[in-house]
């Protein structure tokens, strides 16, 4: 089974973004590093949404330039030790599930070449103030159909430590 480690910190950061701007929904990116076979991610830091980030009441969209430049930092502050590892972001009132349209974006992401990310993840908190929810899913090319890649999502185990 694959897993994706959390810190409790950031697990509290990301309940902190979470509550400033519920009932709309927020996000960013995710950094950090993975097991040599990816059956393990460790997530070591986010970036929270940048200024120009649209947030509606069922939809989240990134200020890509923000994402793009806090990335670059902490790649070049950990040496390339800290990569972009996927996005996260909230669906207040509701519970942690991958949307069709998280479907796509995790597609987005798996296929865009300047990610140099195989294996994208995407981190969704549910919930409210009451319970905040972290779940979380990677997407893997499983085999090419005729026109486009077949995709599959795996809804992985969450640790914190």
């Amino acid at each position: 089974m694959k897993r994706v480690w959390l810190p409790k910190r950031l697990v509290e950061g990301l309940i902190l973004e979470a509550e400033k701007k519920a009932p709309l929904e927020t996000g960013g990116v995710l950094a950090g590093y993975r097991s040599e076979d990816n059956s393990n991610i460790v997530v070591t830091t986010f970036v929270g949404p940048g200024p120009r980030a649209v947030h509606k009441r069922e939809s989240f969209t990134p200020d890509e330039d923000y994402d793009k430049d806090q990335i670059n930092k902490i790649f070049d502050k950990s040496h390339g030790t800290v990569t972009y590892l996927g996005d996260w972001h909230t669906h207040p009132g509701a519970k942690a599930y991958l949307s069709g349209l998280d479907k796509v974006a995790l597609q987005n992401i798996g296929n865009l070449r300047e990610t140099h990310v195989q294996v994208p993840l995407m981190l969704i908190l549910g919930g409210t103030s009451e319970a905040w929810t972290p779940a979380a899913w990677a997407m893997v090319k499983s085999s090419r159909r005729l026109w486009w890649p077949k995709c599959d999502y795996i809804e992985l185990e969450i640790m914190t430590f």
